[in-house]
């Protein structure tokens, strides 16, 4: 029973273990090690410059209207930067505790763009309709703090039956659930007519 438990949640778990398995390669001989702060500036500068020619990409697709290219070309170029950044981090750190802390900042990271689109939206909204974003964006939070409790509390060994694999299952759950709600708010956005 606890084997299938521990699969199932290592399937759930997969695609962030094959991006640590299929990035990781190069450095596996050398063993895990701290990102500097010049390795990690040399990231962001080569990420901004991949974004500049998805930008270009994504700007040549058909959209439904100038407001729905904008915020899917936006938000397709917001996520990429974040994601690029954790798996190259995860590429020169892939230590349990480098991916967690790789992991956990790319959840920041995915908060502030939470806070941008939530804005986004709150400002297509008439005066009298933001109080319905308004409390649907409170009860996703409080939701949000009781699935990080309980992702926490299902991390520990009584329930996990332990290992360092379990942290960074719990903060990849973490990060997956702001992930969706970012893109739930970019639908709502897409929905509105120009």
């Amino acid at each position: 029973m606890k084997s299938s438990i521990v699969l199932r949640r290592f399937a759930a778990f997969g695609g962030f273990l094959l991006l640590i398995l299929v990035s990781g390669q190069s450095g596996l001989a050398a063993g895990p090690r701290e990102v500097t702060d010049e390795e990690m500036k040399a990231m962001r500068q080569q990420i901004e410059k991949e974004a500049q020619k998805l930008g270009q990409e994504l700007e040549k697709k058909e959209y439904d209207s100038d407001f729905a290219k904008q915020v899917s070309v936006e938000y397709r170029l917001d996520a990429f930067k974040i994601d690029q950044l954790l798996a190259r981090r995860i590429d020169i750190d892939y230590s349990t505790s480098g991916m967690v802390t790789a992991t956990y900042e790319a959840e920041s990271e995915y908060d502030d763009l939470l806070n941008k689109y939530y804005q986004k939206l709150l400002k297509k909204l008439s005066d009298e309709d933001k109080a319905v974003l308004k409390q649907a964006q409170k009860n996703w939070l409080q939701f949000r703090d009781s699935e990080h409790e309980l992702n926490s509390l299902l991390t520990e060994d009584e329930y996990s039956g332990g290992g360092t694999i379990q942290q960074t299952i719990g903060s990849d759950c973490d990060l997956e659930l702001t992930k969706a709600r970012v893109r739930g708010l970019v639908d709502y956005l897409l929905r509105f007519a120009e």
